[in-house]
């Protein structure tokens, strides 16, 4: 009975050693066979392959950029594109600057600069401006513009006024300018045919019903972000050359409405000229020269001939050997400040009259 008892004890043993054994071997294997295996699927590539990083899902506009979001494709070198990026450590922590698909590379084309927080800021290219208007300024958006579309921007404004420049006139006062009357009575006769010849000129012209102009505000604008059916219905995210940014703001702050017309996604061609914009600050204006001293040796009357060598000759101050004559400008007798008709002479050093 003892044997037997021994015998179960000893069995069990051996299973509890090789529970503890097989922990320990799948500890390990995770511990460090498995970190093993993933870092040679990430960083090892086939014998004459390159890795590239490819979006293993579609990322949306703004949306950062995690290891989740690509995957590696091993190629041969003569296919890689040469904007691609290879590492992933510079992929991870930046922002898509445009919807990318599933299956697509990475550049700096469509994901934004290192270093940079998010916001329609991040996502904004270089040289280019983004404009986020209320969606009511471009009737028929939503269903309309998709994320990606190239248009040209249009302002639509119209004006209602008379041919005399004045406002429309209400119905009645067109029926009493247009009835015949009679200026020396002041009443209306029917019967006096001259009538009508002596009302004054400019009385019953034709009002201009209305008129409507285009102005082209913004070329080759490319569509961030559009309305969504049954949410966020209130914003149109458009992204343009700041010159046209500008433009397009201010047409809107005046109450245009806008249209849009497609244009082909690789038409970079445009209609009007990209110039830088002009600084309107007003500029302090130059200090004058402190060698040059402004010197009145006497009056010209008016009439006289303007020439300056006449009046330099005899002047003790004139230099002949000079190439610069002196400029003459007119000026009258009077004592006021915007006296005219001053001999400059240009002088190295100051001259003191006594």
């Amino acid at each position: 009975m003892a044997q037997q008892n021994r015998k179960v004890g000893n069995s069990r043993l051996i299973v509890v050693v090789l529970i503890i054994v097989l922990l320990i071997g799948m500890l390990g294997y995770m511990l460090m066979g498995g970190k093993k295996s993933a870092e040679r699927t990430e960083n090892q590539a086939p014998s004459g392959r390159v890795a590239l990083p490819l979006a293993s899902k579609d990322i949306n506009l703004g949306e950062r950029i995690s290891p989740s979001h690509f995957r590696m494709s091993y190629r041969d070198p003569n296919s890689i594109p040469e904007d691609a990026i290879l590492r992933q450590d510079l992929i991870v922590g930046r922002y898509a600057t445009e919807p990318i698909a599933a299956a697509t590379y990475f550049s700096d084309n469509n994901i934004s600069e290192p270093n940079v927080r998010g916001g329609y800021s991040a996502v904004t290219k270089p040289g280019k401006r983004v404009v986020v208007l209320d969606a009511t300024v471009l009737p028929g958006t939503i269903g309309t513009l998709k994320v990606g579309d190239h248009i040209d921007l249009l302002a639509i404004g119209t004006s209602s006024t008379s041919s005399g420049g004045s406002a429309p006139k209400s119905a009645y006062q067109s029926k009493l300018e247009s009835s015949p009357v009679s200026i020396e009575g002041g009443g209306i006769n029917p019967g006096d045919p001259k009538a009508r010849a002596r009302q004054p000129k400019g009385k019953g012209a034709a009002p201009v019903i209305g008129a409507t102009t285009a102005s082209l505000v913004a070329e080759n604008a490319v569509v961030l972000k559009v309305p969504n059916r049954g949410r966020d219905r209130e914003t149109v995210v458009l992204e343009m050359a700041p010159q046209d940014a500008h433009v397009t703001i201010l047409m809107v702050s005046a109450g245009a409405t806008m249209r849009a017309v497609f244009r082909p996604s690789l038409d970079e061609t445009r209609l009007t000229k990209e110039t830088d914009i002009k600084i309107t600050t007003r500029l302090p204006k130059p200090e004058p020269d402190p060698d040059r001293i402004n010197i009145i040796t006497g009056t010209v009357r008016r009439g006289s001939r303007a020439d300056s060598r006449i009046y330099a000759e005899g002047n003790e101050n004139s230099n002949p050997e000079k190439p610069d004559p002196l400029r003459n400008e007119r000026y009258s007798d009077s004592s006021e400040s915007n006296a005219r008709n001053v001999l400059v002479i240009p002088q190295p050093e100051p001259t003191i009259y006594q």
